[in-house]
């Protein structure tokens, strides 16, 4: 456009273009949503984790009280 001579369009043109929102993809959404569901289930994880310990704790202790009686 510029070549042509219409300068005041190509100045809009290129304002509205610096001013769009940058590109988000499928992908890169999906990327997100992936990553999100994996730290949501490690934080999980890690919040579950001493009680596990603990209840296997308590149940090998139990096998231990069952053969020594």
């Amino acid at each position: 456009m510029r070549e042509e001579g219409d300068i005041g369009m190509t100045e809009q043109v290129e304002r509205y273009a610096r001013e769009l929102p940058p590109l988000d993809t499928e992908r890169r959404k999906m990327q997100r949503a992936i990553l999100s569901q994996v730290e949501e289930r490690l934080q999980q994880h890690d919040k579950n984790e001493p009680q596990a310990q603990n209840s296997r704790a308590y149940v090998s202790g139990s096998d231990e009280r069952d053969t020594v009686d």
